[in-house]
């Protein structure tokens, strides 16, 4: 194992425990990520929004994509094909059926219609004011972001508790910088 590999795996550890005191100390904030969010979306982005199925201490953000879809915004949520590729988009609706991915995370079906989103809001177990994000370590949101990025424009936004913010996450070459990071607390936009 890498340096770079077991100092990424000792900060998960940290992270994880890190977040998941914040989700039970800060119950409410997930509101305020909400209105950050919505903020974030109503400041000029447009086409199809992909969120996530929130895992364990992750903050949840159906009640975001409810909101979107109700309003006309095409949402989705990210499908594992496998292990060893990036994810796709399925476009998701409220009340829709949901399967098990690979991984255990709840995503649309196989017959929900592919979507390319232009605006990604990814979960996260740390990040940075440079926009480096630590994610479980499959490396599947580096991998679709670059694969988006090349075929035109999309923005990269983290979800996460102020408390998940670290002076320095540990990057390399294939760790795709996020354009923001969304808290209870702030839009942090990076330049």
């Amino acid at each position: 194992m890498s340096n770079l590999d077991q100092e990424k795996k000792l900060l998960r550890v940290e992270l994880r425990a890190r977040r998941k005191i914040a989700h039970a100390e800060i119950s409410d904030e997930a509101e305020r990520v909400s209105a950050h969010i919505y903020e974030f979306i109503e400041s000029g982005h447009s086409g199809v929004v992909a969120g996530y199925w929130a895992v364990g201490s992750e903050i949840s953000i159906e009640p975001v994509l409810n909101r979107l879809c109700s309003e006309g915004i095409i949402c989705a949520l990210p499908v594992v094909v496998d292990r060893d590729a990036g994810l796709v988009f399925r476009r998701w609706q409220p009340g829709q059926e949901l399967g098990s991915g690979p991984l255990g995370i709840r995503q649309p079906l196989e017959d929900a219609e592919l979507v390319t989103p232009r605006l990604v809001l990814t979960p996260l177990l740390a990040f940075d004011t440079t926009g480096h994000r630590l994610g479980q370590g499959g490396g599947f949101y580096d991998r679709t972001l670059e694969k988006l990025r090349a075929q035109g424009d999309v923005t990269a936004v983290g979800i996460a508790y102020a408390a998940q913010q670290v002076d320095h996450v540990p990057h390399g070459p294939t760790d795709v910088k996020l354009n923001a990071v969304i808290t209870e607390q702030e839009i942090l936009r990076i330049g």
